[in-house]
């Protein structure tokens, strides 16, 4: 009689066991997919903002004819010069889909806008120099022309690529350097500001 119920006893604690581990697992794999989900917010989040301290250095070494450098750390995905005036950040994953939208964070949020549409002239005094640019995996930070509508001169930043324009994975130094500020008759007449970036 003594072993029949020591058998049910661990026959019992067995099952229940047994039930709780189908219970935890369960529950792990179904929360997994959000703490993905949750993790790659936090890391668009955390580029978001480097990509706006970087912009701001842009800008002021733009600004100020000078020299800065800025440190930009890659997790997953990588950073590249897009073209004269944009820099991207492009992830290694798709986002999770509440970010699949195209949207500007900063800058001019008009679909018919300048950080929508670089052929069309940004006002001086209203809109940002810079626009950022989130467009499913990829975060762009775009410099567009601004027309002064007393002068009717425009400004703009462009970018000329030093010896390195692309970075992966890593801690890398983003140097900044104010080149040289050329003019064009685009408007009456334009100020583009160059500015080289070097990647290392």
């Amino acid at each position: 009689m003594k072993n029949r119920k020591g058998q049910t006893n661990i026959i019992g604690f067995l099952l229940i066991t047994l039930i709780v581990l189908v219970i935890v697992s369960s529950t792990f794999f179904w929360a997994k997919g959000f703490l993905d989900d949750s993790n790659h917010v936090n890391e668009i989040s955390r580029v978001e903002n480097r990509l706006i301290e970087l912009d701001k250095a842009i800008r002021d070494v733009a600004n100020e004819q000078s020299q800065r450098t800025v440190k930009f750390e890659v997790d997953e995905g990588y950073l590249f010069i897009d073209n004269n005036h944009t820099i991207t950040f492009s992830f290694a994953r798709n986002p999770p889909k509440a970010f699949d939208n195209t949207v500007a964070i900063l800058g001019n949020t008009s679909r018919t806008g300048p950080c929508f549409n670089y052929s069309v002239i940004g006002t001086l005094g209203t809109d940002r120099s810079s626009c950022i640019i989130r467009n499913g995996r990829e975060l762009s930070v775009n410099y567009i022309m601004l027309n002064d509508t007393n002068t009717n001169n425009c400004y703009s930043v462009q970018f000329d690529a030093g010896d390195n324009a692309a970075a992966g994975k890593g801690m890398h130094d983003i140097l900044i350097t104010y080149a040289q500020t050329n003019t064009t008759t685009e408007c009456n007449n334009s100020y583009i500001q160059v500015v080289k970036i070097d990647i290392s």
